[in-house]
This record gives structure tokens, C-alpha cells and sequence, in this order.
């Protein structure tokens, strides 16, 4: 089985933040993967927010890509001919 959980370093001790389907003394394999986003990549993230508001109209451009699907650019070819 293998399952992929949250957990918290603590005291020199993983501690799931969740209920594990293990029976009690097995032996695991643990792989540990530590986010890296920094305080720093938080900040830097939320300073972008908002940019383009204003500049730029979503819902036209949504509206202009269903419209060229529509419309499309190259010419039907008749396979019964070919």
C-alpha cells in the first residue's frame, strides 16, 4: 500500500495530521518532501495580485477563442476524393 499524508516535525518526531490504516509497531518506508516555498515567495506573490485588473478583459478574450473555433482557419478537405 502506499499512501501519502501530511505531517508536522515535531520534537524530533513525524506526527501525521491524519489517521493512518497501519496496524500498530509495523515497520514503513517514509519519504519526506518539504515544501520550499519561503516566506519571502508569499510576499512577492501576493505584491503581483491585482496587476491587471483593469487592463485586461477576460471574458472578451474567452468570448474572441470560442468565436476563431467557430470560424476556424483552413479549408475542409473532401477525403472521398482522395
Amino acid at each position: 500500500m502506499i499512501e501519502s499524508i501530511r505531517a508536522k516535525y515535531e520534537d524530533g518526531v513525524l506526527k501525521p495530521s491524519e489517521r493512518l490504516e497501519v496496524e500498530e509497531g509495523a515497520e514503513v518506508v517514509v519519504s519526506v518532501s518539504v515544501p520550499r516555498i519561503t516566506a519571502d515567495d508569499v510576499e512577492a506573490s501576493k505584491s503581483t495580485a491585482g496587476v491587471w485588473k483593469g487592463k485586461f478583459d477576460a471574458d472578451r478574450m474567452i468570448r474572441e477563442i470560442y468565436e476563431d473555433r467557430l470560424t476556424g482557419t483552413r479549408a475542409m478537405r473532401d477525403l472521398n476524393t482522395e
